[in-house]
């Protein structure tokens, strides 16, 4: 699993050059295994201070319970640039322990960047993420699939934010938690998140969000959660609480149901500076009190402005925005009326609107698959051979010409036949 990122503009450029400036390759220490990488904090030669660069994929599988990498004694200050090499298999098992991630504790001057998880398992009691479980730094391009269970502030990515958060995401897999437990970020504490998403189930009781659970006085942009989010009270699809932050030019399509306090994208949204702008949701919303098909409880004073729902899929009300059909819903026009940018911020496609530099993962096409079930196999195989012998009278199979030479022939059979077989990269 890799995530397209898009890192555009002078503001990326000028951002990374503060990150890296100081840090010279060669004084970078290089990780090509397992041990190397828990020797992080843990070694002399390893200082949570230095610049460190994943020279190599790693499958730590092998390994029951990894030690977090920082705590609040002594946190990561340093660099570690996953060189987009994958980490696999991560397992962290310390549900009586706090600050529990790959980065227990990301100090001001920390950086992480380019860092992608797979098939993870991380467990923890307060401030857990697949990442880091507290992050005071920088965050940025790095990637988590996987299972991440604690007690509070427990994220995708990141359990407790303080720090800066970019170009990142939680794939695939689920966030469980009690309170404050987000997608992407668990507690999100006067800091940008921004060109972000998360994809996975959320589940918890109180301040429960697809993206974040609470966010604080922090500001969130272009981001996106398309996962089922679960809870009891202040549950959104994108923030279950958003306390004196913007939200702008976000959205979420994932199911939301809760008891009090429940919204398609924000649960509560309250305190002065708590806007929402230029945002919508598409998703399943369901609840007893306060419930609303964009948001579930707004609090005099924080405004809602440009932002819509789909009203044909959960309820009729909200406490901001503007319920549309499904069919105004997928019509750029609703949005251009309302002051969009279409030209370098949001793009659609005959669907619901889409971010131009934060756009949803593309599909991957699996050669051979014919008939478009995902996979390629006997029924391939027949469907082309309709094709060459003209029988298929009620089906179109387009994909029928494997090879994209404009025929179809006994070649795209023979091709598909060896992707059956497994011959066929």
């Amino acid at each position: 699993m890799k995530c397209g990122k898009r890192f555009g503009g002078a503001v990326c450029v000028l951002l990374l050059a503060v990150v890296v400036q100081g840090v010279h390759a060669e004084d970078s220490i290089k990780i090509d295994s397992l041990d190397k990488l828990q020797k992080i904090g843990e070694d002399e030669g390893y200082p949570l201070d230095a610049h460190y660069v994943l020279s190599s994929d790693i499958d730590a599988s092998d390994l029951d319970n990894f030690e977090p990498i920082g705590d609040s004694t002594d946190p990561f200050t340093g660099v570690f640039d996953g060189n987009k090499h994958v980490i696999t298999g991560l397992t962290i098992n310390r549900p009586e322990s706090d600050y529990v991630g790959l980065f227990g504790y990301v100090g001001v001057e920390g950086v992480v960047r380019n860092v992608t998880l797979e098939d993870c398992v991380v467990e923890g009691g307060r401030a857990v993420g697949g990442l880091a479980g507290r992050n005071r730094g920088t965050v940025l391009e790095s990637d988590v699939a996987g299972e991440i269970m604690g007690d509070e502030r427990v994220g995708g990515l990141v359990g407790w934010n303080e720090g800066d958060v970019s170009d990142s995401h939680h794939a695939t897999g689920s966030v469980t938690g009690d309170e404050q437990v987000g997608g992407l970020v668990g507690w999100n504490e006067h800091r940008v998140i921004s060109r972000s998403s998360a994809r996975g189930s959320v589940t918890g009781e109180m301040r429960v969000g697809g993206l974040v659970g609470r966010n604080e006085a922090g500001s969130i942009s272009q981001c996106y959660a398309t996962g089922d989010v679960n809870g009891i009270t202040a549950v959104g699809g994108l923030v279950g609480h958003n306390f004196s932050g913007p939200a702008s030019e976000s959205y979420a399509t994932g199911s939301v149901a809760g008891e009090t306090y429940v919204g398609g994208l924000i649960g509560v949204n309250a305190g002065g500076n708590a806007k929402v702008t230029n945002s919508y949701a598409a998703g399943m919303v369901e609840g007893t009190q306060s419930v609303g098909g964009l948001v579930g409880h707004n609090i005099s004073n924080d405004s809602v402005t440009a932002s819509f729902w789909d009203d044909t899929l959960g309820p009729s009300s909200s406490a901001g925005g503007e319920g549309k059909s499904e069919e105004e819903m997928q019509d750029k026009s609703t949005f251009t009326d309302a002051g969009w940018d279409f030209e370098a911020i949001w793009g659609i496609d005959d669907a619901y609107p889409y971010l131009l530099n934060n756009p949803p993962p593309m599909e991957e096409e699996v050669f051979g698959d014919v008939t478009g079930n995902g996979a390629v196999d006997a029924n391939d195989v027949q469907a082309v051979i309709t094709v060459v012998l003209g029988l298929n009278d009620e089906e179109d199979y387009e994909a029928a010409d494997v090879n994209g030479d404009g025929r179809v022939d006994a070649l795209d059979v023979q091709l598909v036949i060896l992707a059956v077989l497994g011959l066929l990269e």
